[in-house]
């Protein structure tokens, strides 16, 4: 999840799974594990999911929890547009974004335009959707699904900035692959991954706790001030 400060990436659930375990079940198993992980851990949320859950299973669940979500849509997603069924691609190509929004990503400045329409499923149950249309960012627009709701440019650029903000995760695991050497780790059961995913995991989630509160907690500001000791004119958050 993000903090609520300087929304810094904060690890609330990791799990290790392997197919080659005798006990495993299935990746859709440990998805929908995964959210009723987080419902457990902070209550009700919205979840900000990439490409890889583009999936009705995804959600009608969260739609069962009463969660709301955005999901990136892959190019072959097919919905109801107005009572036909037509390719989200297509769509987005089809049309022009006409809600200008300015957006930091990835470290630089994007000007960005989006538009959104409603959507209904196409399997019979009809469930109501808003997917926002987002141009700029690379040659493909991209496809966001949500259902929360969107009636104006303000609640349609906020629906992007939550997308956009989850970049961060992924900085996350960049920095356990390089900086922490993540995918070398010297042990040989799942389970001993597991328990050392764990403590990664509680490093990672104290190192943000520190810097979204560094600037109002005494003990937070004194451990960043004694991290710095061996040069005075560095400041490094992972």
């Amino acid at each position: 999840m993000l903090g609520k400060n300087k929304k810094q990436p904060i690890p609330i659930y990791s799990k290790i799974v392997s197919t080659k375990d005798p006990e495993f079940k299935s990746m859709n198993t440990y998805t929908l594990e995964s959210i009723d992980k987080a419902y457990e851990a902070v209550g009700k949320f919205t979840g900000v999911f990439d490409r890889g859950y583009d999936d009705k299973k995804i959600f009608r669940y969260m739609d069962k929890l009463g969660l709301e979500f955005v999901i990136r849509l892959k190019t072959n997603r097919n919905f109801l547009f107005k009572g036909k069924v037509k390719n989200v691609l297509e769509q987005a190509n089809s049309r022009k974004g006409k809600i200008m929004f300015k957006a930091r990503f990835q470290g630089e400045e994007k000007q960005l335009t989006i538009s959104y329409t409603r959507v209904q499923m196409t399997d019979g149950k009809q469930e109501e959707y808003t997917c926002v249309f987002v141009y700029g960012l690379s040659e493909e627009p991209m496809m966001l699904l949500t259902n929360k709701q969107v009636k104006s440019a303000h609640e349609a650029r906020v629906i992007v900035r939550m997308y956009l903000n989850r970049w961060k995760i992924e900085e996350v695991h960049r920095a356990e692959k390089q900086s922490y050497e993540y995918e070398n780790m010297r042990v040989r059961t799942l389970k001993g991954m597991n328990n050392l995913n764990f403590i990664f995991m509680m490093l990672l989630g104290f190192i943000s706790k520190l810097i979204e509160e560094m600037d109002k907690r005494l003990l937070s500001i004194k451990i960043m001030e004694r991290s710095q000791s061996l040069r005075e004119d560095l400041v490094v958050f992972y």
